[in-house]
């Protein structure tokens, strides 16, 4: 820990839910949420599979009607931070990449404590350690 700066908080609360803050910022375990599989508009999903020859190994093809470029459906799931799909759920029941809510709630932690201390510059943290 640097003596430099004031220690924060160890669990800070972001809409109704708590989470530890480590280093400074938040780190979620993802281990025990649910995961999202998606039939149509996902490459990462895409079960689709072709060989080029007989006995040649299946691959995944580039113009995937299911996922690929010609594929003109809506995407699945967009992420509720960053629009892109997503295959995870938050607290909430929401889709959202496991780095996008991290970053949110870090930002958000931030923000709060930019408003409790405005005024807080180096000279105050070193004066505070």
């Amino acid at each position: 820990m640097n003596p430099t700066r004031p220690a924060l908080a160890a669990v800070v609360t972001y809409q109704d839910t708590r989470y530890l803050l480590h280093a400074g910022r938040v780190v979620l375990d993802w281990r025990t949420h649910r995961v999202l599989h998606h039939r149509k508009g996902c490459l990462l999903c895409c079960d689709v599979r072709v060989s080029a020859r007989v006995g040649a190994p299946a691959r995944h093809p580039g113009d995937c009607r299911n996922c690929g470029p010609r594929y003109r459906g809506p995407r699945p799931d967009p992420c509720r931070f960053c629009r892109v799909t997503a295959h995870l759920l938050d607290e909430h029941g929401r889709p959202t990449h496991k780095a996008c809510l991290e970053l949110a709630i870090t930002a958000e932690v931030l923000r709060r404590a930019a408003v409790v201390t405005p005024s807080l510059t180096l000279d105050a943290w070193k004066d505070a350690a």
